[in-house]
C-alpha cells in the first residue's frame, strides 16, 4: 500500500492527549461566544404605539384604519449575531425589545454550536419576531332586553320585534388586527350571530326557518347552528397621511354611525332608519383612497371609491360592466370644542341575473336578467362635542330608477317601482358629573318612498328618550323609550294601536 495513503500509527497516549486538547477547546469556544463583543452602542428604538385600532368614538374618514406606524431605526446586528434574516414577506420588522439588543442576539449566537444548528436557530429567530407582533384579537358584544307595549296581534308584531318581552344577544362581533409589513396593515370585523334559526321562511310565510340537527361529535344529541356575517375584510397600504389605499371589503365611507357602529362606542341603542334601511350601501368591495391633512386649524379628509357596488353576491362578483363609486369630504374643526362635518356621494348599478347555462348547440351561456337598476345617494352629516354637550346628525336620500325595464316580479301584476327615500336624525346629549350618565333624545324623520312590502306606510317619525351610562372604560349600559307615529297613514295597519317600545342594553368592549 501507498504510504501517501496510509493513515500514520498513534501512540494510545497521544490520541487520549489530542481528545483532552479537543474536549477545552469544546469547553472554552461557547464561553468565549456568551462575551458580548466590543460593539458600537445600537441607536435607539423609538417606541411604537398600539395597532390595533380600537374601537373609538372617532368618526373621522380614517377611524377604521390603524395608526400610523412609527418609522423606528433597527438595532445593528453585533458580530457574531445571526446574519440570516426572516422572509421579510413572513415575518415583520422586531417590534422595541425591552433588553439590550446585542446581549439578547449575542445570546441567541452562543446556542449555535454546530454548523446543523444553524438553520435551527434562523428558523427560531423568525417564530419570535413573528410571535413578537402577534396578531390582536378584539371586540365587543351586548346583551338587550326589549318590552313592546301593545296588544299581542298588533300588525307591529310583524316588525321583528314581535309582541312579547325578551331577552336577546345582539352582536358578538370579533376583530382580527396585524401589521404586516412597514406600510401595510390587516383588518377584519366578523359578527356571529344565531340566525338563520327562528327567521320568517320566506318561502313558507308565517312559519319559522329550524336549524336543528344532530350532534354527530355528541351521540347525535339535538342542537342549532348559527351562521357568520363577514361585516370587512381589507388590506391597507398606506403611503403618507394623504393616501392610504384600501383592498378588500371596506365599510362605506358615508356618515357617523356606519364607520362607528361597535355598541360600546354609539350613544343610543338601534341604528337609525337611514343606517338600518341602507339609504348607503353598508359595504363594498373594491378599492379605497383616503387621506387627511391640515389647512390652519381646519383638519381636511377624503375618500374616493371603486367597488362592484350593490347586488345578490357583491363581495365576490359583479354581474354587470358597470363599476360603483363613491366619495367622501369631510372637514374638522377644534377651535369651538371638536367639530366635523361630511358629505358622501354613491352611484351604482344593481343587477341581479341567474346563474349562466351552457348552451352546447350555440356555443353559449345564456343568462337572463331577473332586476337592474340604477341608483345614487347623497347624505351629510355632522358631530360636534362641545364642552359636556354632544351632538350628532344625519341626512341621507337615495333614489333609485329602472331605465331598462327590468323590473322583480313582486307579484302577479305588481312589479318593482321607482323610489325615493329620504330621511333624517339628529340626537342631542348632556354628560353630567353624576357617574357620567348622559341623557340623550333622538329626532327621526323618515320617507320610505312606495316601498311594496308595506304600501300602507309612506312617512314615519319617531321619538327617543334614554339613558347612556359608561360604567367603565370597557362597559356601557342604556335604556330607552321609543315612539313612533305614522302621518299621513291613517289605516287599520296604525290607527288601532301605537308603537311604543322600552328596551335596554348592556355593551362590553374587549
Amino acid at each position: 500500500m501507498r504510504s501517501d495513503w496510509a493513515v500514520p500509527e498513534m501512540k494510545h497516549a497521544q490520541v487520549a492527549s489530542a481528545l483532552l486538547v479537543l474536549l477545552a477547546l469544546a469547553v472554552q469556544i461557547p464561553s468565549a461566544m456568551a462575551q458580548p463583543p466590543a460593539a458600537a452602542p445600537a441607536p435607539p428604538v423609538e417606541e411604537q404605539p398600539n395597532t390595533a385600532p380600537l374601537p373609538t368614538t372617532s368618526t373621522s374618514i380614517d377611524a377604521a384604519s390603524p395608526p400610523t406606524p412609527v418609522d423606528a431605526p433597527q438595532p445593528v446586528p453585533p458580530v457574531g449575531a445571526i446574519s440570516e434574516q426572516p422572509n421579510a414577506a413572513v415575518a415583520p420588522p422586531p417590534p422595541p425589545m425591552t433588553a439590550s439588543p446585542n446581549s439578547v442576539q449575542t445570546a441567541e449566537a452562543a446556542l449555535i454550536a454546530t454548523e446543523s444548528e444553524l438553520n435551527n436557530a434562523a428558523s427560531d429567530h423568525a417564530s419570535e419576531d413573528v410571535e413578537a407582533q402577534p396578531i390582536d384579537i378584539y371586540g365587543f358584544a351586548e346583551v338587550y332586553f326589549a318590552a313592546p307595549l301593545w296588544r299581542s296581534n298588533a300588525p307591529y308584531s310583524t316588525s321583528g320585534v314581535g309582541s312579547h318581552p325578551y331577552f336577546s344577544v345582539g352582536n358578538f362581533n370579533i376583530y382580527l388586527s396585524k401589521h404586516l409589513e412597514e406600510r401595510w396593515h390587516f383588518l377584519s370585523e366578523v359578527r356571529f350571530v344565531y340566525s338563520p334559526n327562528g327567521a320568517n321562511d320566506p318561502k313558507n310565510p308565517g312559519t319559522r326557518i329550524s336549524t336543528r340537527v344532530g350532534d354527530t361529535s355528541d351521540i347525535n344529541r339535538p342542537f342549532r347552528w348559527g351562521a357568520i356575517e363577514i361585516e370587512r375584510v381589507h388590506i391597507d397600504y398606506q403611503e403618507s397621511s394623504l393616501l392610504t389605499l384600501r383592498f378588500g371589503h371596506w365599510l362605506t365611507p358615508y356618515g357617523i354611525w356606519n364607520i362607528d357602529h361597535g355598541s360600546p362606542t354609539v350613544i343610543a341603542i338601534q341604528r337609525p332608519y337611514i343606517v338600518g334601511e341602507e339609504l348607503f350601501p353598508q359595504r363594498q368591495t373594491g378599492i379605497q383612497a383616503f387621506g387627511q391633512t391640515f389647512v390652519g386649524d381646519l383638519k381636511l379628509g377624503y375618500a374616493l371609491g371603486l367597488s362592484n357596488g350593490r347586488g345578490p353576491m357583491d363581495e365576490q362578483r359583479d354581474l354587470d360592466f358597470d363599476k360603483a363609486y363613491t366619495a367622501r369630504l369631510e372637514v374638522g374643526y377644534n377651535k369651538l370644542g371638536d367639530l366635523k362635518v361630511g358629505s358622501s356621494y354613491y352611484r351604482g348599478r344593481y343587477t341581479d341575473a341567474s346563474f349562466p347555462l351552457l348552451n352546447p348547440s350555440e356555443a353559449r351561456a345564456d343568462r337572463t336578467v331577473l332586476e337592474r337598476y340604477g341608483e345614487q345617494s347623497f347624505g351629510a352629516d355632522l358631530q360636534w362635542d362641545y364642552e359636556k354637550f354632544v351632538i350628532r346628525g344625519e341626512f341621507a336620500y337615495n333614489e333609485r330608477w329602472y331605465s331598462d325595464g327590468v323590473r322583480r316580479v313582486l307579484s302577479p301584476g305588481q312589479v318593482s317601482p321607482d323610489r325615493r327615500r329620504y330621511g333624517a336624525y339628529a340626537l342631542l346629549g348632556y354628560r353630567t358629573p353624576l357617574l357620567g350618565v348622559m341623557p340623550y333624545v333622538v329626532y327621526q324623520d323618515y320617507v320610505l318612498g312606495h316601498d311594496p312590502t308595506i304600501p300602507q306606510v309612506e312617512h314615519l317619525r319617531a321619538f327617543h328618550g334614554g339613558l347612556n351610562w359608561p360604567i367603565g372604560p370597557r362597559v356601557t349600559a342604556k335604556g330607552e323609550y321609543l315612539h313612533v307615529t305614522f302621518p299621513g297613514s291613517d289605516t287599520n295597519l296604525t290607527k288601532r294601536d301605537t308603537f311604543h317600545l322600552v328596551q335596554f342594553q348592556l355593551a362590553v368592549a374587549f
